[in-house]
């Protein structure tokens, strides 16, 4: 029998199983799991007598246990240096740094595959109590599930041959980041630029339900491309893994974290949570911005800082950079830095500084750094928030939002707004020559409304019983009379009745009568060229409107045009910062989208953004729509993190400002859901989307393609959750409402078209899946053109359909061209890009071109954990396909974390019966089997 030393892969899973049984019932649990590998049974048994010695241990007063390492670290003999040993594939070169549980050195790859440099720490001979290795093991199982370009990536990991746990990760060759900004003498703004990638890596690490537990400068290196990097998980725990993190009240408290960073509830042993991390991040980035902390101790004994932590109110970034403050260290000396020092690395001066720091950003630091859990910013994500709303100028969440503090807001964004409207009040009040003009133009004013009011009592006339004669009137009958009224009224007055024509427009599209839309505003549109001139903001006001009507008809390349010329006319006539261009623009930039102008259409969007900010401020209905129209553009383009913090706010303000049944609410609780969707939170998806279902069905009790909408995206949520005859039926109803109100060929109706192939597909139904897509494209290919997302998704679609039909040559071809396509428009690092990849990734798999295969899905993989966020379902499927390839090219052990990782999602959205979590399970199982068994 072999005795070789078992993988600490296998003892870490077989000792954890172990602990959670009743000590009675291990011996016979041994038994089974052993098989009568000694080796194996002693390493184990020795592992849980070492956890039960260590219990007394842990259950000492942490600050007691602080004070004793405390005053005996210098007399500490430093362990012998193992540089020149070879562990695993890495042969040590230098120590880096060295603890009370192991050595860090700086590694290099010596097998000759290829060139690599990495930090690898193991655990020091001698030191081998459970406590420890659970600790280490655990260290790098979490290193494992943090893939993120703002984590040290973990590379390798294993047991020398004396059975010494290892890993190796990431070699970051950096500074501290507080170090790196100040020789950087990165100014304010750039700082919190810099920290908000760190939040992104925090997030990242909340998401997947690990609390770092030690964040601090040291531990946040930036790299020599300027990116910081989370270092250290050490002391991180997993949440909701029960023993796998110690107990917090004994294992979190003040000895297993640096002091100066922990939080109250780390120094009282109080339960662990993500705002945990949220405090350290307070305390970093306070010293960020000052130079200092937020606590001035004069020394730093366990019981000075236990009482600065838990009860001392932290003093004021701004108050911090009033004068010199001196800092104690921990060899008794004092380090003394001058604010003039401290404002110059900020590139500002001292009173600039303090007027940086005061206000919101004061607000948030301090909200960070609160005492009770409760009171904090929740997670990194909501600390996230809060910094990027107050660099773009916006109300933080942190502020009560009083009319004072809003108004102060829009008088420091609007300055110049605000002195040229109080420039244009002295002039208009300098003459009695303006007051007579303003009266001319009222006496006309009123005759044109007495006009309106006329021709409205005549439309509506209609709604009358005495006209009705018991019959009701449908809207549209109300709008026909009102167009057949016009055909003889204001026949002196072109301009009133070209604008009626455009009202009357409008109002058709509200209905979803797009071609008599159509019909109305082209009407309209003759009519302003001919009384108003073809350059007048009139004729830019009709174009804007008849160009929003085609694109409903799906008559994007003409919308466009029209709507170019839209923006062009009112630029030019009502200058670059007038609200109608900010609403042609915005029209634009949807045109643009959809035909695949991105750039453009961002542009367009931001700028109208810009422009109805300024105009009506942050709080207008106006500018909360241009929100929620670029979430929605950011959704299209695989921007998820920044759909998702549009769409939440502009919920959260539609909430609080809108009706119920309000439209824009409903529409803004919709475009939420597909955030939820896309997440993979499918519950709240399908709680929004159903109250949306029956307040349209309130709203428009005689039918709409508006709910159409809600049916088509509840359609999506149950085929995620696997509950493919519900996604059907629902499909199927969208389509009927689709096909019937837009057309055939709408390329509305072909989403749900392609919807419908793709719920074929799951079910196995490949033929009909691959003619469903092919639809899908030919519509989509006439309406957006060949390069356009959906054109693109439907064909790699139909590859995917004809993988599973083993018409592989024919999938290859559309792979290849449409991967070369996608790359060349969008880049390699595009989301959509990684998609037809990892399907051509799938195809070189199926067809034996293992080593091929495999790049396409490395590269995949890296594209998708850069563009989403833990949990999301496109990192399982990714996951799934390269642990299926990894299986075969030999390499389980690097498939079995990404597979169980891939059925931790799928398993938390879908059914257990859905073939998605089959098929990662079976895949799961396959790894296993390959693994060594000792």
């Amino acid at each position: 029998m072999d005795h070789s030393p078992p993988s600490w892969s296998r003892v870490s899973d077989l000792f954890d199983l172990a602990l959670e049984l009743p000590v009675h019932e291990r011996s016979a649990f041994l038994d089974r799991a052993c098989a009568g590998d000694i080796v194996l049974r002693n390493e184990l048994e020795s592992l849980l007598a070492a956890d039960a010695q260590a219990g007394t241990f842990l259950e000492g007063d942490a600050l007691s246990i602080v004070r004793d390492a405390a005053g005996s670290g210098s007399e500490r003999l430093p362990p012998a240096d193992r540089a020149g040993d070879v562990v695993g594939q890495f042969r040590l070169q230098r120590r880096l740094g060295y603890g009370g549980m192991g050595d860090v050195y700086v590694a290099h790859r010596f097998d000759g595959q290829f060139e690599q440099r990495v930090a690898l720490k193991l655990i020091r001979p001698g030191v081998g109590s459970a406590e420890v290795i659970r600790r280490f093991i655990a260290e790098r199982q979490i290193l494992a599930r943090l893939q993120h370009p703002n984590i040290a990536q973990l590379i390798d990991g294993g047991a020398t041959s004396v059975g010494q746990p290892w890993f190796a990760m990431e070699l970051i060759e950096g500074a501290p980041i507080t170090t790196w900004c100040d020789e950087h003498r990165l100014g304010i703004p750039e700082r919190l630029q810099l920290f908000e990638h760190v939040c992104e890596g925090v997030r990242f690490a909340h998401q997947r339900l690990v609390v770092h537990r030690d964040l601090k400068p040291s531990n946040i290196l930036v790299n020599t491309t300027g990116e910081p990097k989370l270092l250290d998980f050490g002391i991180s725990k997993v949440l909701g893994d029960g023993d796998s993190g110690g107990d917090p009240k004994t294992l979190t408290g003040i000895w297993l974290m640096t002091p100066e960073y922990g939080a109250p509830e780390q120094v009282r042993g109080d339960p662990i949570t993500t705002a945990t991390d949220v405090y350290s991040l307070g305390v970093v980035l306070f010293e960020l911005l000052t130079g200092h902390r937020p606590y001035r101790m004069e020394r730093l004994t366990p019981r000075e800082m236990e009482r600065a932590i838990c009860d001392t109110d932290p003093i004021t970034p701004s108050a911090a950079v009033t004068g010199a403050v001196e800092r104690h260290t921990r060899d008794g000396g004092v380090q003394r830095t001058s604010v003039d020092a401290l404002a110059a690395a900020r590139q500002t001066t001292p009173e600039k500084l303090r007027h940086l720091l005061r206000g919101d950003l004061e607000t948030i630091v301090l909200k960070a750094l609160r005492k009770d859990p409760a009171e904090r910013y929740p997670s990194a994500e909501a600390l996230l928030e809060d910094l990027r709303l107050h660099r773009a100028g916006l109300p933080v969440r942190a502020r009560q939002l009083t009319a004072a503090y809003q108004f102060r807001k829009f008088v420091r964004r609007h300055r110049v707004g605000l002195a040229a409207a109080a420039a244009v009040v002295l002039a208009l009040a300098s003459g009695l020559a303006t007051t007579l003009w303003q009266a001319r133009v009222a006496r006309q004013e009123a005759k044109r409304a007495t006009a309106v009011t006329n021709f409205l009592i005549g439309v509506f006339r209609s709604t009358d019983p005495a006209e009705a004669k018991g019959r009701d009137v449908s809207a549209r009958e109300i709008l026909d009379r009102g167009v057949a009224e016009l055909d003889t009224a204001f026949a002196n007055q072109p301009a009133l009745k070209s604008e009626l024509l455009g009202v009357l427009g409008i109002l058709y599209r509200g209905l979803s009568l797009y071609p008599r839309a159509d019909s109305v505003l082209r009407r309209s549109l003759e009519l302003a060229r001919s009384s108003s001139g073809p350059e007048s903001p009139a004729v830019a006001a009709r174009l804007s409107d008849l160009g929003s009507v085609l694109h409903n008809e799906g008559k994007y390349v003409e919308a466009e045009s029209l709507l170019a010329r839209a923006v062009t006319i009112r630029r030019r006539t009502l200058g670059a910062r007038h609200p109608d261009l900010a609403a042609s623009l915005l029209e634009w930039g949807i045109a643009l989208q959809a035909l695949g102008r991105d750039s453009a259409s961002e542009r367009a969007r931001l700028d109208a953004v810009a422009i109805d900010r300024d105009f009506y401020g942050s709080e207008h209905t106006e500018y909360i729509s241009d929100l929620a129209g670029l979430a929605v553009f950011y959704a299209e383009v695989d921007r998820p993190r920044e759909a998702d913090s549009l769409s939440a706010i502009v919920l959260d303000w539609r909430r609080q400002h809108e009706d119920s049944l309000s439209p824009n609410l409903l529409t803004a609780m919709y475009n939420r859901a597909l955030r939820f969707t896309d997440k993979g939170e499918l519950d709240s998806s399908e709680a929004l989307l159903r109250e949306v279902e029956r307040k349209r069905r309130i709203l428009h009790p005689s039918g709409s393609d508006e709910i159409a909408y809600p049916l088509h995206s509840l359609g999506t949520v149950m085929l995620a959750r696997g509950r493919l005859a519900e996604a059907d039926s629902l499909f199927r109803a969208a389509l009927n409402i689709r096909a019937t109100a837009l057309g055939p060929r709408h390329p509305l109706t072909a989403q749900t078209v392609n919807q419908l192939a793709v719920t074929s597909y799951r079910r196995g139904d490949f033929v009909s899946a691959e003619s469903l897509f092919q639809l899908a494209g030919t519509s989509f290919d006439s309406t957006h053109g060949p390069q356009h997302r959906y054109t693109v998704t439907a064909r790699q679609n139909r590859a995917a359909a004809l993988i599973e039909l083993r018409r592989f040559s024919e999938a290859e071809v559309i792979l290849r061209e449409e991967l070369q396509r996608a790359v060349n428009a969008r880049g390699p690092d595009d989301v959509q890009v990684a998609t037809i990849r990892r399907n051509f990734g799938v195809v070189l798999h199926r067809t034996g071109r293992l080593a091929a295969a495999e790049r396409e899905l490395r590269e995949t993989l890296r594209v998708t954990l850069t563009s989403y966020d833990a949990g999301n379902p496109r990192l399982a499927d990714v996951w799934t396909s390269l642990g299926d390839l990894l299986i075969d090219r030999g390499k389980a052990a690097e498939a079995e974390p990404m597979l169980a990782d891939a059925l931790r999602i799928r398993e938390r959205a879908l059914d257990e019966t859905d073939p998605r979590v089959v098929e990662t399970r079976r895949q799961l199982a396959r790894a296993r089997t390959q693994l060594p068994t000792r």
